[in-house]
């Protein structure tokens, strides 16, 4: 019997399944019921299955979590119906002294279908595909999409002029251009050149000098750079007096660190101080015991510059 009647739920609810989705969900719940109840369970259950399906009601087992749960318990002498859902609780109790067969089984389902009604009756409306408004697709791609504008690419190339003193006194005029790799990290040149005239001798030196260099950006408009160059200096010079070796030109290897400190007030512009330690071969011209000029290996020097970025 048991199977039988399970397997009349089954074929009403693949029966029901295609027509009632949008209707609210009950299962009918008799496992409370007992067995010396005057109603029969299974007749009950299929009759009442029946007469839910007749008022659109779609039947669900009580695994699939449905909306309304109707359920008949009780014994011998009465009987309680109920029906609860998220929203709606209630039942009624009858009284079955003295009744049985198709009378009471019709009274029973007559009640319970009118507790299922109460709860599909107190459960919020549901939405339905025809309620919703067509939004328009432009309009939502206006409300779910945040156009954030574009950084602007920070300046990669420097190119830039200076003008210093050396420690030995000597004016230095100097060119320096700078790339920007990453991170802060650049590769930089320098070129420079100085002119130092004495009554005697005229030397003139220039190096071109090439490495990398960091920067530090401490606010908006200002940066530090260190750099470390290596490259080459060349030293000329022209003798006054009437000797055999009169003029002449020799290379030396040279290292240098430079250090600068930038006030950027404008985007594409700078100005900035620098300073500049460098090491190379010491140089001396003498006459007998007469220096007439000299320069040490290790000098230091400083100045102001400017420079464009872009």
């Amino acid at each position: 019997m048991i199977v039988w009647r399970n397997m009349f739920v089954i074929a009403i609810l693949c029966v029901a399944f295609g027509t009632a989705q949008a209707a609210p969900s009950v299962a009918v719940d008799l496992s409370r019921l007992d067995s010396e109840a005057p109603a029969d369970a299974a007749a009950l259950e299929q009759a009442l299955v029946m007469r839910l399906l007749q008022e659109g009601f779609a039947i669900d087992p009580l695994t699939a979590q449905p909306t309304i749960v109707v359920a008949v318990a009780g014994g011998d002498h009465e009987l309680v119906l109920s029906a609860r859902s998220a929203n709606f609780e209630r039942s009624r109790t009858i009284d079955t002294s003295g009744s049985s067969g198709a009378q009471l089984q019709l009274e029973l389902v007559q009640k319970a279908v009118e507790l299922a009604r109460l709860a599909r009756e107190a459960a919020p409306p549901r939405p339905t595909v025809a309620a919703l408004e067509p939004r328009d697709e432009s309009a939502a791609l206006r409300d779910d999409v945040i156009v954030t504008p574009a950084r602007p690419r920070s300046p990669r190339w420097l190119l830039g002029a200076g003008v210093g003193v050396e420690s030995t006194g000597n004016i230095e005029a100097s060119l320096q251009a700078r790339y920007t790799i990453a991170g802060g990290f650049g590769a930089a040149v320098r070129a420079a050149a100085t002119q130092p005239d004495e009554r005697e001798i005229s030397v003139g030196e220039q190096e071109l000098l090439a490495g990398g260099s960091h920067e530090w950006s401490f606010a908006h408009a200002t940066a530090l750079d260190v750099g470390l160059l290596g490259g080459v200096r060349r030293h000329h010079f022209e003798l006054a007096m009437p000797l055999g070796d009169r003029t002449g030109t020799r290379f030396d290897p040279a290292l240098a660190v430079p250090v600068r400190i930038s006030l950027r007030s404008w985007r594409a512009f700078e100005l900035a101080l620098w300073g500049i330690a460098k090491l190379s071969t010491e140089r001396e011209h003498v006459n007998g015991t007469t220096v007439l000029w000299h320069r040490d290996a290790f000098t230091v020097g400083a100045g102001v510059g400017v420079a464009a970025r872009f």
